[in-house]
């Protein structure tokens, strides 16, 4: 695997630019060397020598820092300032040379590591503080100020420019230069395991001994071929047939054809073996006969490849054999389905697989209610041609990946798999599908004029680890079928009688969910957003769903029934509707006019066709201004397509709608993509705020989206602040905007024009 040998430990960026032409271009250099140093490291670059880049680098600093040392003695002249910087300069040239002393302390590896963790620390202080802050001082003293007067106003600015972020920077660039190199080694070692496995393969391939039954040949330039006397009697043809690729595929299928000729220009590519067992057609007799074709390259000693060549086996016989032996020991001969041997075969590798793809999976047990009594009257011929359609309407119901056996009997077994969600969510997708194999079934059967009218009892039970063995799972599912028997037949039981009742509940509340929607049974509910006064400048609009006989029901109970059912997205279009609504009332009122409010927008509402031709809509309806009404998205939403995303987002922009990314940091975090959307505002999710008190890496975080936030030119707001500590942490950080239950939890719309009056 090829592998780009250069890395960038220190990229480059306008930010680092002090306004000296010179002297910036002379970073740049002394940047440029020092990738190239870290390269080295990184590749152990043959080709390259690590003394003469270090030596390079040193030489170079050292013409550096005599132009840096000249310019400022001749915009400052001596001084306090110069002097300190040119011994800088000197500590290090020292400290340089002081690691030649430690080739005998350190191995190899760590001393290269710690030298190049120190070479990138030190230039981007050099670059971002030292030289920075002799810029602002040779800028102030050429405006006529005095030495001392230029000194405070470039500390002054060398503050106000945040020296936390350089710090922060500084930091970042420490970490890079150590990652970045450890990285780079791994995918070298990993590709020269990968190396050395494909040596082993090659060598491999060339001791193999190749049964002697027809030898053929393709040569690489002109696709000519050669064969034995033996492939004309293997292919049926003529033996003055001229040996040719063509020859090669009149007795292939066109799916065969093709099959062959990638796999031959694989080998070519790569140098692995061709290997391809397919069907042909005899020319001589017609006769139907499986080939086993193997081949590896013959390479020419410039390298390039000059042929394949290798050797033809009729293998029908055996691949009949084999056929056969597999029929017979995995599968129903009745039925055609996998039988209970292939059955637990693959519920054990379902099992097997659980554990690492963090999925459910359900098995169900089926039994069909009353066969014996039609197999007694009617026979087993009729019995069996109904067991027969049986299979062929469960197949129908299944999707790609699911299994179907039959274990026995009117008894048959299913895998459904790969489902996602937690287990109330995969029960009821289970139940749907069962639900539709049981409907299947009991739709009429006609065999031989006569109608036989059945029904299925199906048992099942979930699983989503290995701690289960299929031997147990297929005795739960057991239990819960003969549970559905007693139940009175042609239902579905689960295993678990809790699971069984959650899932009723949740079916309910689906039901009454739609009934709500066509019932306008929501309301919306205000949570104030507040400045570090206390004025409250906006509000974030919450639904609250109420119940006719249970009251106000939580969102975290109907939100994720609506999004998997799709309910979502009028639930969506209400909500947006009603708060430009209340939008509109704001703007009448002389004081709350300046009020903003935040709405959530879901991922499946946000994709929807239609939606921006509805918010535009509500913007010409109700006409709001500009910079009144702000969506909040979560970064789910840009996990793909983010081209139809950003351009969704910039023409809603365009038309006064501000964006912020709610619950920042949670989620998927892209600088790539968020530098390109139309952002106005990132939200600190309550997950980093909660523990600001105690957790010094809740603390960083929180830090850096501010002053990210900041440099970005965005807005930051925190949500779920609870306490007056919180508060003063977040105030001393920078962010100035806050929403929790310390100002007010979420409350109706009369309560919130009470809070937000004048002189609240």
């Amino acid at each position: 695997m090829a592998l780009d040998e250069h890395i960038d430990i220190f990229p480059w960026y306008d930010s680092f630019n002090i306004g000296i032409p010179e002297i910036d271009e002379q970073h740049k250099q002394l940047v440029s060397i020092l990738n190239r140093v870290a390269s080295f490291i990184s590749f152990q670059n043959s080709t390259l020598n690590l003394d003469d880049l270090i030596l390079e680098l040193v030489d170079y600093a050292v013409y550096h820092f005599n132009t840096e040392d000249n310019y400022w003695l001749s915009t400052i002249s001596e001084s306090e300032p110069t002097d300190k910087h040119h011994n800088s300069h000197l500590d290090f040239i020292q400290r340089v040379h002081d690691f030649e002393q430690k080739t005998s302390i350190l191995t190899e590896e760590e001393w290269l590591d710690e030298l190049l963790s120190f070479l990138a620390g030190w230039l981007a202080s050099h670059i971002l503080e030292s030289d920075k802050y002799m810029a602002l001082l040779a800028k102030a003293v050429q405006s006529g100020m005095s030495l001392d007067e230029a000194k405070h106003s470039a500390e002054k600015q060398m503050r106000e420019n945040g020296r936390n972020a350089i710090n922060i920077i500084l930091a970042a660039y420490k970490s890079l230069s150590s990652n970045a190199i450890r990285l780079m080694r791994e995918i070298k070692a990993k590709n020269q395991a990968l190396d050395m496995h494909l040596e082993s393969e090659r060598q491999l391939q060339a001791v193999m001994d190749y049964a002697q039954i027809g030898h053929w040949s393709l040569r690489y330039a002109d696709q000519s071929a050669e064969w034995s006397p033996q492939i004309y009697r293997l292919f049926g043809i003529a033996e003055n047939t001229t040996p040719e690729l063509e020859s090669f595929f009149c007795i292939m299928s066109q799916d065969s054809q093709k099959n062959f000729l990638d796999s031959v220009q694989h080998s070519f590519e790569t140098g692995e073996e061709h290997r391809m067992v397919y069907q042909i057609e005899r020319v001589n007799d017609g006769a139907k006969r499986w080939i086993e074709c193997r081949g590896k390259v013959v390479y020419g000693e410039d390298g390039i490849p000059e042929k394949i060549s290798g050797f033809l086996q009729d293998v029908t016989d055996r691949k009949q054999d084999e056929e056969q032996i597999t029929q017979l020991a995995y599968y129903d001969p009745l039925t055609q389905l996998p039988n209970r041997r292939l059955l637990l075969d693959r519920l054990n590798q379902t099992i097997a697989m659980t554990q690492r793809s963090q999925t459910y999976n359900v098995l169900l047990c089926m039994d069909i209610d009353d066969f014996k009594t039609w197999n007694d009257s009617h026979g087993h011929e009729y019995g069996d041609i109904l067991l027969q359609e049986i299979s062929t309407r469960i197949q129908s119901c299944l999707y790609q990946g699911d299994t179907v056996s039959r274990v026995g009997g009117d008894e048959f077994v299913i895998i459904l798999s790969n489902f996602s969600g937690n287990s109330i969510e995969v029960a009821a997708k289970a139940e749907s599908v069962a639900n539709r194999v049981a409907l299947s079934i009991s739709e009429p059967y006609f065999i031989r004029e006569c109608q036989c009218n059945i029904s299925a009892s199906i048992g099942m039970v979930l699983f989503n680890d290995n701690r289960t063995s299929a031997h147990e799972l297929m005795k739960q599912a057991d239990i819960a079928m003969y549970q559905a028997k007693e139940g009175g037949k042609n239902t579905v039981r689960f295993y678990d009688p809790l699971m069984q009742q959650e899932i009723k509940v949740r079916m309910k509340l689906e039901n009454e969910l739609r009934i709500a929607i066509e019932e306008q049974q929501f309301t919306l509910f205000y949570q104030p957003q507040v400045d570090q006064s206390g004025r409250i400048f906006g509000a974030e609009a919450l639904i609250r769903w109420n119940h006719p006989l249970d009251g106000l029901v939580c969102p975290d109970r109907f939100i994720p029934i609506a999004e998997e059912t799709g309910l979502i997205i009028p639930m969506g279009d209400w909500v947006l509707d009603t708060a430009c609504q209340q939008l509109n009332l704001w703007q009448q009122d002389e004081n709350r006019r300046d009020l903003t409010l935040s709405v959530n927008v879901s991922y499946v509402q946000f994709r929807q066709p239609s939606f921006v031709d509805k918010v535009c809509e509500l913007m010409q309806k109700y006409q709001l201004e500009h910079g009144k009404l702000k969506l909040e998205l979560t970064e789910s939403l840009f996990v793909d397509d983010i081209e139809l995303v950003i351009s969704r987002m910039t023409t809603l922009n365009n038309l006064g709608i501000e964006f912020s990314i709610d619950d920042f940091g949670t989620g998927y975090s892209s600088l790539q993509y968020i530098k390109r959307l139309p952002l106005s505002q990132l939200k600190i999710d309550r997950a980093f705020v909660s523990a600001l008190d105690t957790n010094m890496n809740d603390q960083s975080i929180v830090n850096m989206i501010i002053l990210m936030a900041k440099e970005l030119g965005m807005s930051v707001i925190a949500e779920g602040v609870e306490n007056q500590s919180q508060r003063e942490h977040l105030e001393k950080f920078g962010c100035l905007n806050y929403q929790g239950y310390f100002f007010s939890k979420p409350i109706p719309i009369e309560e919130f024009i009470s809070l937000s009056a004048p002189n609240f």
